[in-house]
């Protein structure tokens, strides 16, 4: 997947575009989160020790980020 979170993007507009490519691909939860935590910048990351959601599931993760 060649998505990536540009610098100083908004969180929603990375996630509008890895919802078209998760429309053509079919992975699972754990492959989906390993792409975004992969790509998301390192402020986020940092952030989401913080954050009340679970972070297993995707969608949780997606939540948090947002």
């Amino acid at each position: 997947m060649a998505i990536i979170f540009l610098n100083n993007e908004k969180a929603v507009n990375y996630f509008i575009k890895f919802a078209k490519y998760q429309n053509y691909i079919c992975w699972n939860n754990h492959s989906l989160r390993k792409v975004v935590k992969d790509t998301i910048p390192n402020q986020i990351q940092d952030e989401l020790h913080f954050s009340q959601e679970d972070l297993f599931l995707f969608k949780d993760l997606k939540r948090a980020i947002l």
